[in-house]
């Protein structure tokens, strides 16, 4: 063998030598690099998937398309948990003797800042059928903030608990948007103690006008409702009658806030329809801390 081609060979050796060498450390380095890299890939892989990924993080998605305050829908309402119904005429002994129309109430329950819900069941004189109007009622302003009316005559004549489960949907979302809690109090008579103080309610300034009918000797116009605490008072509302042929208007009762030092007072107006009367249910709220005088 020649000088040089013995080079040669020594250096093919060396060459060949450093290039096992390398590729093991690299090979060991690579291992090593996935012993410490993939726990934490996974880990953060992880923890993406048990947080809220932020709607950005996925492109295929619009923000718009998302409502943060989901919506109740078929897919995820719960089933109406229905109250009791009342009769609000329950404490009142004096009536015109034609009366025959008594609606029933149901009490839904009340917020936190002053909202009360509840719903009136009439049964629809002559036509036949049954007529709900489901109000979420602002004690503090006494304007209505939501007013559903469901006809049982546009649903093959459904009554009852059915004719609600129609509009459930509504319903819920309703309650959820004003904040409504199922916190339901009794319905209970005049006059009551609260810290110490007795409050009563009366109908006050009453207004009158000949029957040009003939139905009644007087009809009611216009009429005030007040309430006292003990020796003060002041006037909760100053209405007119729903029906032109009023004959009587009486408080009925009142349901108590659950959360605020507040009433939702009830009165009565008993107007003649078709061959009697029937009674139309009013509502003010009244703060029983303040506005006496």
């Amino acid at each position: 063998m020649n000088k040089k081609t013995a080079l040669f060979s020594f250096l093919l050796i060396v060459a060949l030598l450093f290039s096992s060498c390398t590729g093991k450390k690299t090979q060991e380095n690579g291992s090593r690099l996935n012993e410490i890299v993939s726990p934490n890939e996974n880990q953060i892989t992880e923890e993406k998937h048990n947080s809220e990924i932020p709607i950005t993080s996925h492109p295929e998605t619009k923000a718009a398309d998302i409502d943060i305050n989901e919506t109740i829908t078929e897919k995820n309402a719960n089933d109406l948990n229905f109250p009791q119904k009342i009769n609000l005429f329950q404490y009142n002994k004096g009536s015109d003797s034609r009366l025959y129309g008594l609606p029933s109430a149901r009490m839904w329950g009340w917020s936190s800042n002053g909202k009360a819900a509840y719903s009136i069941e009439r049964a629809v004189d002559g036509r036949g059928g049954q007529i709900i109007l489901f109000v979420i009622l602002d004690t503090i302003t006494d304007k209505a903030v939501y007013e559903l009316e469901i006809d049982s005559f546009n649903f093959a004549d459904i009554e009852n608990e059915g004719l609600y489960n129609i509009l459930k949907i509504e319903i819920l979302n309703a309650l959820k948007e004003h904040n409504i809690t199922d916190e339901r109090t009794q319905f209970q008579p005049f006059p009551f103690k609260r810290n110490n103080i007795e409050y009563n309610a009366h109908v006050a300034d009453v207004e009158y006008k000949d029957d040009e009918y003939g139905f009644f000797e007087k009809v009611v116009t216009k009429y005030k409702v007040s309430v006292t605490a003990d020796k003060k008072k002041k006037v909760i509302s100053d209405s007119v009658p729903e029906r032109s042929l009023t004959s009587n208007v009486s408080v009925c009762g009142y349901f108590l806030s659950p959360y605020e030092n507040r009433a939702l007072i009830v009165t009565a107006e008993e107007a003649f329809v078709f061959e009697g009367t029937e009674l139309f249910y009013q509502f003010a709220g009244c703060h029983l801390g303040s506005g006496f005088k």
